[in-house]
């Protein structure tokens, strides 16, 4: 046996590995994505499809279709390239078969990234009814985000970037971590806001602690991280390119692997608060619907 033919046994069994693992965590996530999909259909109960809540609905059964066809995409696509690994001649040529699942998979990714974003910017534009300024920038920032998607998606099935990834991966990532900050930043300040005018109001209410877990999990604290973890992950792999170790590539697909899941749970979970009367600013519609909501500018 060749150093070559050792190299690129040593590369497969890498690859099979990442893989592996990625499918198994997004297995699970995916298995958690669908209970919640099952509850947020069940809280919504539509009776009539040109209610706002037929929207909500339809992101869920848009990240519904698209986790379960990049599930099924991803896992033959591994099965794929264990066959070409171990059935058929090791090749440093991608088979047709592989390249065709990588490029469905970049859409499918994308796509549950931008229905996620879509729902984050939902939430944050929702809370606020009479703020047009940061309602603009949160429609400018979409459609960034949005172009900047598209553009990956272009870029990913027009070019081999198998072994670097491309600028706009990382970018993309950017994007989606600004319109999170953005709309979290917003959530969060509106939710201070509503504390404020309850305690003005001398109104009080028990379980604090529960309260604010909620908040965190509804203002994307935990998505945050997540983001800026993968963000840190597909910077460091650019970096390196081809001459990483195998500690990098395994940073890099792992974190894109949960950014991935947890862009498809946080609206989940966002639907799921609203509707079990469990989110800490759902209030903000009773108590200050009727006043004037201050400017952040």
């Amino acid at each position: 046996m060749t150093q070559e033919e050792r190299e690129l046994i040593s590369s497969l069994g890498t690859t099979c590995y990442l893989n592996i693992t990625n499918l198994l965590i997004f297995g699970f996530f995916y298995g958690v994505a669908m209970l919640g999909i099952l509850i947020a259909i069940w809280l919504l109960k539509i009776k009539n499809w040109r209610e706002p809540k037929a929207i909500q609905l339809l992101c869920c059964m848009i990240i519904v279709f698209i986790s379960t066809g990049r599930m099924v995409v991803f896992s033959l696509n591994t099965l794929m390239q264990i066959k070409l690994g171990i059935v058929e001649e090791i090749s440093d040529v991608l088979a047709p078969d592989i390249v065709i699942a990588g490029d469905i998979d970049i859409f499918c990714t994308t796509m549950i990234v931008m229905v996620g974003d879509f729902v984050i910017c939902w939430r944050a534009w929702v809370l606020l009814p009479q703020d047009k300024f940061w309602r603009f920038g949160l429609v400018i920032i979409m459609v960034g985000n949005i172009g900047v998607n598209i553009a990956n998606i272009v870029l990913g099935t027009l070019v081999n970037t198998s072994t670097k990834e491309s600028l706009l991966d990382w970018i993309s990532i950017a994007f989606s971590l600004l319109s999170n900050t953005v709309a979290t930043g917003l959530v969060a300040w509106k939710a201070w806001a509503h504390y404020c005018i309850m305690r003005e109001a001398l109104i009080w209410r028990k379980s604090h602690v529960r309260k604010t877990l909620l908040l965190l999990v509804e203002s994307g604290a935990l998505f945050l991280a997540i983001q800026l973890f993968a963000l840190t992950g597909a910077i460091l792999f650019t970096a390196e390119g081809t001459s990483a170790s195998l500690t990098i590539p395994a940073i890099e697909q792992i974190s894109s692997t949960l950014c991935i899941v947890f862009a498809a749970l946080y609206p989940i979970a966002i639907i799921v608060l609203i509707h079990s009367n469990n989110s800490p600013v759902v209030e903000t519609f009773q108590l200050t619907a009727q006043l004037p909501t201050p400017s952040v500018m």
